[in-house]
């Protein structure tokens, strides 16, 4: 039947070769333009999975209740001298308000009724002890107020460890704390180098607030400006003109103040820098692999016009599939917009053994028509069969809740299918266009791809069979260490600035660019949900109004109004620019006397930790105290300059503490709308957000931080619930399909040939190269990932192919011997040029596109080297097929 049919086609190219032609050209004109019309590309990453999901329905009616909740951050280290980065982000803020694809710019709270009533965000036991601390004792503001040199600082800190005891031991850390950044101030000073003056805002904001005492946003060590940007996802850059102008504006402003560590992250900054990195590895892989690939063509086919026919009917192939992607979906995803690539990968050796085998019946006969005849009637059953099955492992991955996935799925399939009907047909239709004219002459010249050496080892069968053997059990163990790698950033490039600071966000503060969410309209419920979500060991804070309104208002009003009655009127000395060296000499050795009797205690009370943290704060003095003594004039100078400094900015925050006692009730309205809108929707729904603790870029964090959450409400939503359903989704897929196209492979195979046993050795090259592949993955440390894990349908593809080109090349010749000739060779030219073309990958930054040039490397030459190696000498004795066919021999010597 098939034979028949093959026929019919190859009598209908050579009938009608040039208005076959010509509707290949039609076709691919007319798709090629109405995909142009049609198609419109969809970036956005919430589109990839169904709204069916619940999960992922609850989100996207979040984003439209509550607006886009994805920021940029521009991340700035406070460093030693917060002023500095302070100064950096207003100048960086003005720049940003010229921008103008930017929605919101928030770095700042500038209403006034936020500024002043900074203190109202304390706890009141903290708020109590801060008025014990400033309104008596050694740090009372009103002697903090007569300070106008260091002396009567390191005298305060002196009666203040003298007077040390439980309850001021938290005031006391924090302060040796701040006088150890101004102990090695002044040893910097004196010892010639450049020092600013430290901050001691730390004094009078003892708690990690989102915003400092000034109103800038911040969470530990940094500083943070959040900006939304207008998002294209018509686009794959999405915010590639507003990400390039905020970029330029930090450049700038790094210009300015050198000396602050500032970057730009989040994950649309992420999948930004994503982007442009496999876009520029991909480039020039394409490249290298074009020019790579076409000598190795050249150098196998010996010929470049029939190489560029191949080239010619596959690219009408993917046309056509263009054209079916605009009737199907209309649009591609950042997802489905991989299938040309795929199509690449998998299609052209279908062509390659079209042409191998065309030229070896060409130069055998001198016929073009038989050689077509026979070209037809022997490879394009296999490559038929071998379509199949690889549309079919791709077919598989359609039956999915991952909409992107689902939809990559069917366009793979469809054309796989494509490509091959144009192989099949408008290939022999030019070829035979091009030969029908030629001379026996020039026919004679024609090369077949014949390398007779390549069969000789099948004379050693039983070696080979056992070197596989080793082989294989050597790879076995190794393949039980290769695992699924679900971190989004390592995939990226090393080295990316976005990366970086993303991980320092982590490592440095309590803000994360991922963060869930939990809506409702019952303040009580919401409340308690808060505080359930606060005890849970892998959340870091929880915000909510009451993060930005603060609680016990009307208790921490009549604390602030005690506090006013005690410090009462307070003027502020004027801050001296110069050193009474004798008077700081006194109060840094009366210090130092203090230190070594705290020593003594904390060593009696086996506080090795406190210890050693006093021992290096008296080694800092006993430094300075040395340095202070032998200072030169100018050196005094410039420690004078430094104490200047550091008293004015204490004695500022003096005053913002003082302006805080008079603070009114933060009311709602006093919010900034931005602010307001993210805790409270128009629709009046309340949400709570929520900030992990650990790094959830982690899987085993991330599956950790989504099961507590659940377990408090399973109803939570938001980008850690969308990455975690969403990479576990994708996998499930992958198995499944995986699982079910290898039944349907089996399937197919088996409609081919009619035989188990054949069958069995056709799928052979997928389940040894297949295990292969997973044993040289795991001896090589390479996981499998979201990037490079498209690499398995198509390499299913490939080695299927090869069992079935062999397999039909062994049993039409009842020789192995025949595989030297255009079957193996073109299994060979397959091989390498998949992998050159993936390989190319390998020598990019993307370490996703890495990888993937990586598994397609190895996967290629594990099947090439199952299938011409492992699969023929089993295969001989499995089916009782010689090394060579004496009886075809004998009749070729008589005729």
């Amino acid at each position: 039947m098939r034979a028949r049919f093959f026929s019919l086609l190859n009598a209908f190219v050579i009938r009608w070769p040039k208005a076959i032609v010509l509707v290949g050209i039609l076709l691919t004109v007319a798709s090629a333009g109405f995909a142009a019309k049609t198609i419109v590309l969809n970036a956005d990453l919430d589109d990839l999975v169904s709204e069916d999901l619940e999960y992922h329905r609850r989100y996207k009616d979040f984003l439209k209740e509550f607006g886009d909740q994805e920021y940029l951050y521009v991340v700035v280290e406070a460093g030693q001298d917060p002023s500095s980065s302070k100064q950096f982000i207003v100048s960086l803020a003005k720049r940003l308000t010229t921008i103008p694809d930017l929605k919101e710019i928030t770095w700042k709270i500038s209403n006034p009724a936020l500024e002043q009533g900074f203190l109202l965000y304390l706890k009141p036991q903290d708020l109590t002890a801060l008025k014990t601390t400033l309104s008596e004792g050694p740090l009372a503001l009103n002697k903090i107020a007569s300070w106008a040199r260091l002396g009567p600082v390191f005298h305060a800190a002196r009666k203040l460890s003298e007077a040390s005891n439980a309850q001021n031991e938290q005031t006391l850390a924090l302060g040796f704390g701040l006088l150890d950044r101004v102990l090695g101030a002044i040893q910097t000073t004196l010892e010639g180098k450049p020092q600013l003056a430290p901050s001691l805002a730390e004094l009078f904001s003892q708690a990690d607030q989102h915003f400092d005492a000034d109103g800038f946003i911040r969470s530990g060590e940094l500083f943070f400006v959040m900006i939304m940007p207008e998002k294209d996802f018509t686009t794959m850059e999405v915010i590639a003109k507003p990400l390039s102008a905020i970029r330029q504006a930090i450049d700038a402003t790094k210009k300015e103040y050198p000396q602050v560590v500032a970057g730009l992250t989040g994950r649309p900054v992420l999948a930004a820098d994503e982007l442009a990195t496999t876009n520029r590895d991909s480039t020039i892989a394409t490249i290298i692999a074009f020019v790579l690939v076409g000598l190795l063509f050249i150098g196998f086919f010996r010929s470049l016009a029939n190489p560029f026919l191949a080239m010619v009917a596959l690219a009408m192939g993917m046309s056509w599939t263009f054209g079916f992607v605009a009737l199907a979906f209309g649009q591609l995803t950042i997802l489905s917009t991989v299938f040309a690539m795929i199509l690449i990968g998998a299609a052209v050796e279908y062509a390659i053994h079209l042409v191998a085998r065309y030229q070896e019946e060409l130069a055998a006969r001198g016929d073009v028509q038989g050689a077509l005849l026979q070209m037809l009637q022997s490879v394009a059953p296999a490559n038929l069969t071998s379509a199949l099955t690889t549309a079919a492992a791709f077919a598989m991955i359609m039956w999915t809740d991952f909409t992107a996935l689902s939809e990559l799925g069917a366009i793979a399939a469809v054309g796989i299918i494509l490509c091959l009907i144009a192989i099949i047909v408008i290939l022999p239709a030019m070829m035979f266009l091009k030969d029908r004219s030629a001379s026996q002459g020039k026919i004679a010249k024609v090369h077949p791809l014949h390398l007779p050496g390549l069969t000789r080892v099948y004379r050693h069968r039983t070696l080979l069979i056992l070197v596989s053997l080793a082989l294989t059990g050597a790879l076995l163990p190794f393949a039980w260490q290769v695992h699924f790698d679900h971190n989004l950033l390592n995939l990226q490039a090393k080295g990316l600035e976005s990366v970086a600071f993303e991980q320092r966000i982590i490592e440095k503060s309590a803000e994360a660019t991922w963060f869930a969410n939990v809506v409702g309209r019952d303040k009580k419920d919401l409340k308690q949900k808060a505080e359930a979500f606060r005890n849970l060991s892998s959340v870091r804070r929880v915000e909510d109004l009451s993060t930005l309104i603060p609680e016990h208002q009307d208790e921490k009003l009549v604390i602030l109004r005690d506090f006013a009655a005690k410090v009462g009127r307070i003027s502020f000395s004027p801050a001296s620019a110069v050193v009474d060296r004798m008077e700081l000499l006194q109060a840094l050795g009366q210090f130092q006397g203090a230190i070594e009797v705290l020593i003594e205690k904390a060593f009696a009370a086996g506080r090795l930790e406190a210890t050693q943290e006093l021992e290096h704060l008296s080694r800092k003095l006993e430094r300075v105290t040395i340095l202070l003594q032998g200072a030169s004039t100018d050196r005094l100078f410039a420690l004078g300059k430094l104490q200047q400094g550091f008293l004015a900015d204490l004695h500022r925050h003096a005053q913002m503490v003082l302006d805080g006692l008079s603070a009114s009730p933060i009311k709602l309205d006093d919010l900034p709308l931005q602010l307001r809108g993210r805790f409270i929707s128009p629709n009046g729904n309340l949400a709570l957000t929520i900030y992990p603790k650990e790094d959830i870029w982690d899987p085993a964090a991330l599956e950790r931080f989504v099961a507590e959450l659940r377990s408090v409400d399973p109803h939570v939503l938001g980008t850690p619930i969308e990455v975690y359903e969403s990479s576990k989704l994708m996998q499930e897929t992958f198995v499944r399909s995986a699982i079910l196209a290898f039944l349907v492979i089996v399937f197919l195979v088996w409609l081919d040939f009619r035989s188990l046993k054949a069958t069995a050795m056709a799928i052979f090259p997928l389940v040894v190269g297949m295990l292969w592949l997973v044993g040289c993955m795991g001896l090589f440390g390479i996981p499998f990932n979201m990037a490079n894990f498209f690499a398995v349908p198509i390499l299913i593809g490939v080695a299927v192919d090869n069992g079935v080109h062999v397999l039909h090349r062994i049993r039409g010749d009842r020789s192995l011997e025949a595989i030297g000739t255009s079957t193996g060779n073109g299994l060979i030219v397959t091989a390498f040029s998949n992998a050159i073309g993936f390989g190319a990958m390998m020598i990019g930054h993307h370490r996703g596109l890495v990888s993937f040039g990586q598994i397609m490397t190895i996967g290629s030459l594990c099947c090439i080297l199952t299938s011409l190696f492992v699969m023929p000498p089993i295969t001989s004795f499995v089916l009782r097929i010689p090394y060579r066919n004496i009886i075809r021999e004998n009749a070729s010597a008589e005729t």
